[in-house]
């Protein structure tokens, strides 16, 4: 087995702190891994199976996660087999570009390749939407190109959230929390008018003021949950995002909470998606991420636990 990261340019990662550098970085300790550059990902007829990669080496700090230092040593062509694994860990936003990408990994999979996580799998299901599936998990949502419907929603959600002063607005295809939006409720159709102006559509949601006190992310593998940590807003913002200085630390997953995951987990599973990142406010699902989910690194750290270690006990459980 051999283990490929299709990742981002170096240059656009915050290294000491990156889940897939430190994935790689416990990988390599015991079978051949390489990383792989979106720019040098081509499908050739001839011999598809045929990529160019960089070897690396590096260091985790000592009794830490965090990665002290991360290089690339000179490139090298290899020729794919059954036994190697390509992890996708290409950051969205999803757009034709992302599924350009998917579609090459499409193809390996066809011969045989083994992708984590599935790239058709991960072409369906739209981390902030999936979940609406999930009706008793997820936090009611209009998702809109207008404001036709918007006035019958927030009445819908006035009559279930007491109180409610705010929406939230996010974009359906970006991540770390760029674009989104708090707007007062009776401002709304002016605001989410010109949010759709620019995003073209709107996913809308009530605010739900649980945030004030933090998000939860709980990463799964193989439908088992392998840790969990409780992101908090800096004071006066909304936004529970780490990138942007949120605090963070360990946390248990209620019971309500941890079915919720489970069943979402044990049913992606089936359709070839092993790595989850929930974002849970209160007992809602509010995205189910599934391009590359991250944060290991944090969450490591907070629970005492090389969370990587335990990705690559999966990998071969499940025999990947």
């Amino acid at each position: 087995m051999r283990h490929i990261f299709l990742i981002d340019p170096l240059e656009k990662l915050v290294v000491k702190k990156d889940s897939t550098l430190l994935l790689a970085l416990e990988a390599k300790k015991t079978v051949p891994s390489f990383i792989l550059f979106e720019k040098d990902f081509s499908i050739n007829s001839f011999s598809p199976e045929k990529l160019f990669v960089y070897p690396f080496h590096g260091e985790t700090k000592k009794d830490e996660y965090f990665i002290e230092s991360f290089d690339l040593e000179d490139p090298l062509t290899i020729d794919l087999n059954e036994q190697d694994v390509i992890h996708m860990r290409l950051d969205p936003p999803f757009n034709m570009r992302y599924m350009q990408i998917l579609w090459k990994l499409m193809n390996l999979k066809a011969l045989g390749i083994t992708v984590i996580n599935d790239p058709q799998a991960i072409a369906i299901h739209n981390e902030k939407l999936f979940v609406l599936q999930y009706p008793n998990f997820s936090i009611p949502t209009l998702l809109a190109r207008s404001t036709q419907n918007l006035k019958d929603f927030t009445e819908q959600v006035k009559k279930q959230f007491h109180g409610l002063e705010y929406l939230i607005v996010k974009p359906v295809d970006l991540y770390q929390g760029l674009g989104v939006k708090k707007i007062f409720l009776d401002q709304s159709e002016k605001e989410v008018l010109d949010f759709i102006s620019e995003y073209k559509m709107a996913v809308i949601q009530p605010y739900l003021k649980e945030i004030e006190q933090g998000e939860i992310r709980s990463v799964y593998f193989g439908g088992e949950c392998l840790g969990n940590i409780l992101k908090t807003p800096k004071a006066g913002a909304f936004l529970a995002n780490v990138a942007q200085g949120a605090s963070y630390k360990s946390i248990s997953l209620n019971q309500k909470q941890k079915q919720a995951c489970d069943q979402v987990s044990a049913d992606l599973l089936e359709k070839g998606i092993q790595w989850i990142a929930y974002d849970l406010i209160g007992d809602y699902i509010s995205e189910v991420n599934v391009t590359c989910p991250g944060l290991i690194v944090e969450v490591s750290s907070s629970n005492k636990i090389n969370l990587a270690k335990e990705i690559l006990k999966q990998i071969k459980v499940l025999g990947c």
